[in-house]
């Protein structure tokens, strides 16, 4: 599947694409990149961290025979565009979350994980129907200490050669006192296991001086969860901790997936129990599988089956859903995490599917 003199794009030329070049040059320099397409007629023609951005058109002809590798947040539309062009997913197109697990496994015997979510809490100070994380439905809140978040990290590592970036997520992260430190353990004892580290918040809540210049030491992200249309606080606040960030050089981002016109409804977890074994991988392979989460020492394939399961317990996991993080490290438990973070699942589908509602495809709200 990887041959040495394939080239690729990189469709998408922004925030996922520069990290994924500065992962890759620094990962696997025999990798050849040689452009990047983009659908912004602002940016073809402009040069994006030494490598040209081409549009897709001009792309064109020289594909299969080149690949591409999609670096987006929300890689649904483009994968769905390209699959509609005839070409075939993991062969001649991948998403980053398909394409680093099985270069590196395939090419360095390593173990590589796109993105990593480290659940902090499930409180939340935003009250959104349709949550994602399943806030409305939480039986239990739960904050995790400074103590848990370590050993959820050790072990992790413990099993991981590299990871492009870890997502410190709640419920509302800063809710949780300990995510500065959290981010200081990672950058003084991990650096050279991840790419980057961001934390994801709503921007209604800014982090005291003390934790800025933690942040700041630890080279942490804010992804910045947009409700200005939605929330007077964010509203208010969200610009505030736009400035903060430019004050203490953390970089910031605008998420704009996560804004009220653009999100994921999966639907009422009670009220969905999918039983048919050829609609749950029908499901399984419509969506798109981004990320895998830790807590308490385990590693789930998919963080909203987990999100789910701490919100209800429902989804419980059991067979593949999971990845025990305590166990030795083995080639059998290599091959097993493998399997979880490629996505490959002996029943062709994650348990959890049974109870997820909308294959985690965005709709207009």
């Amino acid at each position: 599947m990887f041959e040495k003199r394939t080239e690729y794009y990189i469709f998408a030329a922004g925030t996922y694409g520069r990290r994924l070049i500065n992962f890759l040059c620094d990962n696997a320099p025999e990798l050849k990149i040689i452009a990047y397409i983009d659908n912004d007629p602002k940016k073809q023609g402009t040069v994006y961290q030494g490598l040209s951005v081409i549009s897709y058109e001009k792309a064109k002809p020289t594909l299969p025979q080149k690949k591409i590798i999609i670096s987006l947040s929300l890689p649904t539309q483009v994968r769905d565009f390209l699959l509609a062009e005839g070409y075939v997913e993991n062969e001649d197109f991948f998403s980053e979350f398909g394409f680093l697990p099985r270069y590196f496994w395939a090419v360095h015997k390593k173990i590589v994980t796109p993105n990593v979510l480290i659940f902090t809490n499930n409180s939340c100070i935003c009250k959104c129907d349709g949550c994602y994380a399943y806030i409305p439905y939480v039986k239990k809140s739960f904050s995790c200490s400074l103590e848990n978040f370590k050993n959820t990290t050790d072990l992790m590592f413990k099993h991981f050669d590299k990871c492009l970036n870890i997502n410190i997520v709640g419920g509302e992260t800063l809710l949780n006192k300990n995510v500065a430190d959290l981010c200081v353990y990672l950058r003084e004892n991990y650096a050279s296991k991840f790419g980057t580290m961001n934390i994801a918040t709503s921007g209604i809540l800014i982090p005291s001086d003390e934790d800025m210049k933690k942040f700041a030491f630890a080279k942490t992200e804010f992804s910045l969860s947009d409700y200005t249309e939605s929330d007077e606080r964010a509203k208010k606040n969200l610009p505030l901790l736009i400035e903060k960030c430019k004050e203490f050089g953390v970089h910031c981002y605008r998420d704009r997936q996560c804004d009220r016109e653009v999100w994921f409804n999966l639907g009422n977890p009670y009220e969905i129990n999918i039983t048919d074994s050829e609609q749950l991988k029908t499901n399984f392979n419509k969506c798109f599988k981004t990320v895998t989460s830790c807590l308490d020492g385990k590693l789930f394939g998919c963080f909203m089956q987990h999100w789910r399961w701490l919100a209800t317990g429902i989804s419980e996991p059991h067979g593949d859903d999971w990845f025990e993080l305590e166990q030795d490290v083995t080639s059998e438990s290599r091959e097993q995490l493998y399997k979880i973070l490629s996505y490959q699942p002996k029943l062709g589908y994650h348990t959890g599917c049974a109870h997820c509602g909308g294959t985690f495809t965005p709709y207009l709200k």
